[in-house]
């Protein structure tokens, strides 16, 4: 959407930048799903109690938080 109205614009004298933005945890939080995804099975079931108890590992301590940025990327010189 912000593209799109972004060429919409006669004027293009505003540049448009993307900032690629990671974020990265020291405890994967799907991780009882990913060996899975790795694996190519199928996905898990969803159900009440999955629900249930992903609301609750919310709250865990999920380690240090790593976010680094990217370099930035301009609509301008990509287009």
């Amino acid at each position: 959407m912000i593209v799109s109205n972004h060429l919409k614009k006669v004027d293009h004298s505003k540049e448009l930048v993307f900032v690629p933005i990671t974020i990265n945890y020291d405890r994967v939080i799907e991780g009882e799903v990913f060996p899975n995804d790795l694996l190519g099975e199928g996905p898990i079931k969803e159900s009440f109690f999955r629900a249930f108890k992903q609301m609750i590992s919310v709250k865990k301590n999920v380690g240090k938080v790593y976010v680094r940025y990217g370099s930035p990327l301009s609509l301008n010189d990509y287009l």
